[in-house]
């Protein structure tokens, strides 16, 4: 396959949706759920667990187990699968990183803390799931286009 063949306006344009989707859903795990110990399931629920119980690093731990499911994704359901789930699953750990560090930057300066009052915070419980779920719900309906 040719270079010109491959990158497409088509095909550039659902890797930049895709993009967008992963950094929204990233973003919502790292202002919203991370800071609040909420866990939603899956791969970033039990990067919130391993962070409070172990201290480990939940961009990190998103990472390792990411890199996991795709092996066996890959050994089950052959390369098709591999390509576009191998790029969001090193993305969103990586969007996690930089957004964790955003907002410990925001919340060190005093500009902004989303965690609720249990936290030091002055965040209500309700509100975040509810911004969280939308946002997240947003992210991932962009990368599933």
């Amino acid at each position: 396959m040719k270079f010109k063949e491959f990158f497409t306006k088509k095909r550039i344009t659902e890797w930049f949706i895709m993009t967008i989707g992963v950094a929204i859903a990233a973003f919502a795990f790292s202002f919203f759920l991370n800071p609040n110990n909420i866990v939603i399931g899956g791969v970033s629920g039990t990067s919130v667990i391993m962070k409070d119980l172990s201290g480990k690093d939940p961009a990190t731990v998103i990472l390792i187990f990411n890199l996991g499911l795709l092996l066996i994704g890959f050994i089950c359901l052959g390369k098709e699968f591999l390509i576009k789930n191998a790029y969001g699953s090193i993305t969103y750990p990586l969007f996690v990183m930089a957004f964790d560090a955003l907002y410990g930057l925001l919340q060190n300066k005093g500009i902004l803390d989303l965690r609720t009052a249990q936290f030091g915070g002055s965040a209500d419980y309700m509100l975040v799931i509810i911004f969280s779920s939308i946002l997240t719900g947003i992210g991932l309906g962009y990368v599933m286009k």
